[in-house]
């Protein structure tokens, strides 16, 4: 009988999110090394490794969130085997435990994305955003829980529900921060590059429509404006919240 066994652990680094999962009040670093996750505390000599737990398939986004019955932060993890979990930490156990899981979200429809899958969460914390394939953009609402509501109020998430876009080759996409008018929703950055390698940038807006008992809803994305005229090397987008700018406009 023979098996394979790794010599050593991953060492190169792919991802990295500052979050609150060890403790409501305590900032750790989650590292994402291929199929392995290592999460250090920090201390006021530095961090020090405090969990590591190797998952099935490699790594390939993270993202927080904060649930509802916990005072923490949760951690969301998407694989390259299209698994994609929220993940948050047991005091008594010492350990990670899984709090919800979508399985297989693969699509045999359509083609993986060229460039890297990518999560975003609106500012307003009611939606979040994965691209996985592309010219598709599947939306996972933030449900919220209770009656009252607040800014530091907590969420779950609800059932993944895709669209379609007509943009493929994304470079690079964000949320923008809300606009002045309270009835805007919330707006998708993207910057991709067409058939005849220009990039441009288009802002979109979510229209989300929220189903019933067994209904995960229906989402679409609109288009407010677009420009073609941007330089070659235009490779990132970050949100610029008012007055640094004129207001929710991205920058590169």
């Amino acid at each position: 009988m023979a098996y394979l066994a790794p010599i050593h652990r991953p060492s190169s680094v792919r991802h990295a999110l500052k979050i609150r999962l060890l403790g409501p009040d305590a900032d750790c670093l989650v590292v994402a090394k291929a199929n392995r996750l290592e999460i250090y505390a920090q201390h006021h000599d530095g961090i020090t490794l405090a969990h590591t737990k190797a998952i099935y398939g490699k790594v390939t986004m993270l993202e927080k969130l904060h649930f509802a019955q916990s005072p923490t932060e949760h951690l969301f993890v998407g694989t390259d085997r299209y698994m994609y979990f929220t993940l948050s930490w047991d005091n008594e156990s010492q350990q990670l435990c899984t709090q919800k899981t979508y399985i297989d979200q693969s699509d045999k429809t359509s083609r993986d994305s060229q460039t890297q899958d990518r999560c975003h969460i609106d500012p307003t914390k009611q939606f979040m955003a994965l691209q996985l394939y592309d010219g598709i953009v599947t939306i996972l609402p933030l449900i919220g829980k209770g009656k009252k509501k607040g800014p530091s109020e907590a969420f779950s998430l609800g059932e993944p529900v895709p669209t379609r876009i007509k943009e493929f080759f994304v470079r690079s996409s964000c949320f923008l921060y809300p606009a002045e008018t309270a009835d805007a929703g919330p707006r998708l950055a993207i910057l991709y590059e067409d058939n005849h390698q220009k990039v441009c940038l288009s802002i979109k807006r979510l229209d989300f429509s929220h189903g019933g008992a067994g209904d995960p809803g229906s989402a679409n994305l609109i288009d407010l404006a677009a420009r073609d005229d941007l330089e070659l090397g235009a490779s990132h987008l970050i949100p610029v919240p008012a007055p640094a700018c004129k207001p929710s406009e991205p920058i590169f």
